[in-house]
């Protein structure tokens, strides 16, 4: 199973995208910051969208427990472009 990290604890963010994963792939669990051991997040002080979320991944990326997986930039769908 692969299991995604989405840094928010926005139910409807991860509904969402649990839901559109589960159209394409199988075997994903899409995980919210609420599932996973605390982290130090980030102050989201970048002046976009896609600047914050990629902020949030790599801070994700950098506790301990993630230390194996890869960031990704947001789409243009969710930043809006």
């Amino acid at each position: 199973m692969v299991r995604i990290l989405l840094a928010s604890r926005n139910p409807k963010k991860l509904e969402e995208m649990r839901r559109i994963l589960a159209e394409h792939l199988q075997d994903v669990e899409v995980l919210g910051l609420d599932d996973v051991p605390a982290y130090d997040e980030p102050v989201e002080d970048r002046p976009t969208f896609a600047g914050n979320a990629l902020l949030k991944a790599r801070a994700g990326l950098a506790a301990p427990r993630w230390q194996r997986c890869v960031a990704l930039p947001p789409s243009r769908a969710q930043n809006g472009s």
